[in-house]
């Protein structure tokens, strides 16, 4: 992945747009806008620290490491992307943006 794919990918989360099925539903790409594991609207949130699917907690064990060497905090009891997001040092926005890029590229190869 480059870096304008990261920087589109980053900004669709920092904007809660983007692939999960919420967003497309909202934009009548889908039929419904529920997480087909969790049955819970499939939102950013829901995807990176909520749904149930093995797959994503997997994922999301490697992204919250990534993430803890990166900012040098533990993130396990953030619930929404925001909670993230301001914690970041603005320096670091590019390692941080890579660590969910790479993490999103695993958890779409499987679907």
């Amino acid at each position: 992945m480059n870096a304008v794919e990261i920087n589109v990918n980053w900004n669709r989360m920092c904007l809660g747009s983007g692939l999960c099925k919420s967003f497309l539903y909202s934009r009548g790409q889908c039929e419904s806008e529920l997480c087909e594991e969790c049955l819970e609207r499939e939102d950013l949130d829901h995807i990176l620290f909520n749904c149930n699917k093995e797959e994503m907690i997997v994922e999301r064990d490697i992204l919250y490491g990534k993430l803890v060497g990166i900012l040098g905090l533990e993130i396990a009891g953030a619930k929404k992307f925001s909670e993230v997001f301001n914690r970041v040092d603005k320096r670091k926005v590019g390692d941080v943006a890579a660590a969910f890029n790479s993490y999103i590229d695993a958890v779409m190869q499987k679907f």
